[in-house]
């Protein structure tokens, strides 16, 4: 591991090799979907916990439950939505605050570091993904929104 690497990463790595050994390299029924919509809710519920706690002390915010959680079919198959957590409060002039607060709470949990994102209609974002294609995403645009998205097989 070099100074550069962090746990999570490791973990990472070691979780693809495995669904690599599982699947095999383009195996016939292994989508990479490896978790359903109560799958995605027990491994990610915490993580948005995580999110909404480490940045709102960090950024002195209030979260408060916006939308409940949902799984919805899309082009690409099903993806479940965690609920989503809105405070009234607009984050975009402290993205690099956001960004730390960002990969202090997920830094252990398997996630790539931070980034900037532009969105359509003026919205700006800080997302991190897993290897899992899990996105968490804090948007702001006049006020902030947390929430989480990650690809699961299973019926929508």
């Amino acid at each position: 591991m070099t100074a550069r690497t962090r746990p999570g990463k490791v973990r990472r790595v070691a979780a693809g090799v495995a669904l690599a050994a599982v699947c095999g390299i383009g195996a016939a029924g292994c989508t990479g979907r490896s978790l359903d919509a109560s799958g995605a809710a027990a491994a990610y519920g915490p993580v948005v916990e995580a999110v909404t706690g480490v940045t709102g002390d960090a950024l002195g915010v209030r979260w408060t439950r916006g939308s409940d959680e949902t799984t919805q079919r899309g082009d690409d198959g099903c993806t479940w939505y965690s609920a989503s957590f809105e405070t009234a409060t607009d984050l975009s002039s402290r993205m690099p605050e956001l960004r730390q607060a960002l990969d202090s709470s997920l830094g252990d949990r398997g996630f790539a570091d931070a980034r900037d994102e532009q969105l359509p209609g003026g919205w700006v974002a800080v997302t991190a993904t897993d290897d899992q294609d899990a996105r968490v995403a804090v948007q702001s645009k006049g006020r902030s929104t947390v929430r989480l998205s990650v690809p699961v097989s299973g019926d929508c």
